[in-house]
């Protein structure tokens, strides 16, 4: 991409002093606890768009768990607080102070008086965000076709500052092998097929829905197969919640809760991914399990329909009767899984990092 000045001046004329300064993108990380998806988004993106423009400065949170104080271009710092941040005086000042240009968030927009291009990321509906900060942004970017269609239907005064910016999974670098998927068959799961669910934010609900649809299975099919259940970042209190639950759980010594580790290679080891998920958003759990052609159960959204179609595989309906329906189906149906794994494997995937950053990129540049 090229110098730092067409960011220097985007969308703002900025005096001739202006291009003496490096002008700094500012990254809003806000970890909440508890909400793995949002880390996730925040993970990726920014550090996927840190490498991406290496001649730009950024400015991020101290926070060693997003990895972003090990990039030479990404400068970290204490942010004000969060109700702080909403206080026109102290955004100022604290704008000022960092020389920022632009504002990238999932979830806010900033009132102040420095000229500053803030761009909105919306990933989900979330009632959080406010009208006044769409009206903030000089653009507005959603996740999912879906999600596009809706909020430009919505504020058709805002639809031009609107774009899609799907994508944002980093795949493996290189797809695990047979022997690879084995070892982590032989670590995990006594040597056994299993089948895995690596949903984000889990909720007892959700949980109690999977175990109960893994009952089905096991009663109709007395399998002696295994479920494993991924709590993402090892999160210390899903982790003991899920296993509070399974510890009165029949088939508790068929069920394997881990964290993240190994993520892909634990997918490419699986029969198939179940997702439990109903929210209307980019389906970051099915999209990593194509990634190493595994197949994936998980109830329809719009966002699944538009990106995937039919090779995957919905229940008819989001009870843990047809959920275990679908896991049988599978279960029995090798012919069928195999015939879903080459589809799988003989699609050109679009929705990588890559594809989010090159959408950022033309806004950022666009002046």
């Amino acid at each position: 991409m090229c110098s730092t000045i067409p960011l220097q001046l985007l969308g703002k004329d900025r005096g001739k002093s202006s291009y003496l300064l490096l002008m700094a993108i500012i990254l809003d990380v806000q970890y909440h606890k508890g909400d793995a998806y949002q880390r996730y988004l925040e993970k990726t993106l920014f550090g996927a768009l840190a490498k991406a423009l290496p001649t730009e400065k950024f400015i991020a949170p101290n926070n060693e768990d997003y990895g972003l104080n090990s990039l030479k271009n990404v400068t970290t710092t204490t942010f004000p607080p969060i109700q702080g941040l909403f206080l026109k005086m102290k955004n100022d000042k604290w704008l000022r102070a960092q020389n920022a240009s632009v504002f990238i968030s999932f979830t806010r927009t900033l009132k102040t008086s420095i000229p500053l291009k803030q761009v909105l990321l919306i990933s989900t509906h979330n009632p959080k965000i406010q009208e006044k900060d769409w009206s903030r942004a000089e653009a507005i970017g959603l996740t999912t076709v879906s999600l596009k269609t809706e909020f430009s239907t919505q504020l058709p005064t805002l639809a031009s500052r609107i774009f899609l910016a799907e994508g944002f999974v980093t795949g493996p670098e290189i797809l695990p092998d047979d022997v690879q998927q084995q070892h982590i068959k032989e670590q995990f799961t006594e040597g056994l097929e299993f089948f895995i669910a690596t949903d984000f934010d889990w909720s007892k609900e959700k949980l109690i829905l999977l175990l109960k649809s893994f009952s089905r299975l096991k009663k109709m099919q007395q399998s002696s197969w295994k479920l494993m259940i991924v709590v993402r970042f090892g999160d210390e209190t899903i982790m003991n919640m899920a296993l509070e639950l399974i510890s009165t759980y029949k088939y508790r010594a068929d069920v394997v809760i881990t964290d993240d580790e190994q993520l892909y290679e634990k997918i490419a080891a699986a029969y198939a991914l179940v997702s439990v998920d109903k929210e209307e958003k980019f389906p970051v759990v099915v999209e990593e399990a194509f990634q190493v052609n595994t197949p994936a159960i998980a109830l329809p959204t719009q966002a699944l329909k538009d990106m995937y179609g039919d090779i995957v595989v919905y229940p008819l309906d989001s009870n843990h009767d047809a959920i275990g329906d679908m896991l049988m189906l599978m279960y029995k149906g090798e012919t069928y899984r195999q015939s879903l794994a080459k589809r799988i494997a003989g699609r050109k995937s679009s929705y990588g990092e890559e594809s989010f950053i090159k959408a950022l990129k033309q806004v950022l540049t666009n002046t």
